[in-house]
């Protein structure tokens, strides 16, 4: 897990931001969101009550976000909590003082880049007795990924899982030094797509 450290991008004010601030961009930030990265980290550590209100506090915020952000469907759409939940406690460790809303704020400007733009159908990628339910449009781009390093010989991506894809996600998998399942787990498709 320790090779999914993310390196969080430079801040960029998020559309949101001008919705509900004041003409000086201040605005209150309570509850959960106004605790420090620090206690976050206890918190996570724990596993604590207050580490799972959190978390449900995340997944509000990326809901509201996709309903708000213009141009947006899903912020974070391969990203798991638990990855959001990794990425966010490592950016906590080096900034103990932060508040627990503006490391998400950064850690939401860092994805935002590769949101999905509109709807994707639901599709269920099949990988052995392994299934797993992602957007078709994610398969659309692991396939360009994969053809990009040159893990995959296809002209186009079509969008299916299919075992052409599994092999060549095999194939990034060793390259990368994980272990070769086919699977496009959490930390296959971050080092995927990390550039």
């Amino acid at each position: 897990m320790k090779r999914l450290m993310f390196v969080l991008l430079g801040v960029v004010i998020l559309p949101l931001n001008a919705l509900a601030a004041d003409k000086d961009k201040n605005f209150a930030v309570k509850g959960l969101a106004a605790a420090s990265c620090a206690s976050f980290v206890e918190e996570r550590e724990k596993s604590s009550q207050t580490y799972a209100e959190a978390m449900s506090w995340l997944t509000g915020y990326i809901s509201a976000y996709n309903y708000l952000a213009p141009d947006t469907y899903d912020v974070a759409p391969w990203q798991s909590v638990e990855l959001l939940s990794f990425i966010l406690a490592e950016h906590c460790k080096q900034n103990p003082g932060e508040s627990f809303f503006h490391a998400t704020n950064k850690l939401i400007n860092s994805i935002e880049k590769d949101r999905l733009r509109v709807a994707s159908d639901i599709v269920t990628v099949p990988v052995g007795d392994y299934r797993l339910t992602m957007y078709k449009d994610m398969v659309f781009r692991i396939q360009s990924a994969l053809k990009d390093r040159g893990h995959l010989n296809m002209r186009w991506p079509t969008g299916d899982y299919d075992q052409s894809t599994i092999d060549a996600m095999k194939a990034f998998q060793e390259a990368s030094r994980i272990e070769a399942t086919g699977v496009p787990d959490q930390e296959s498709l971050f080092l995927l797509f990390s550039k």
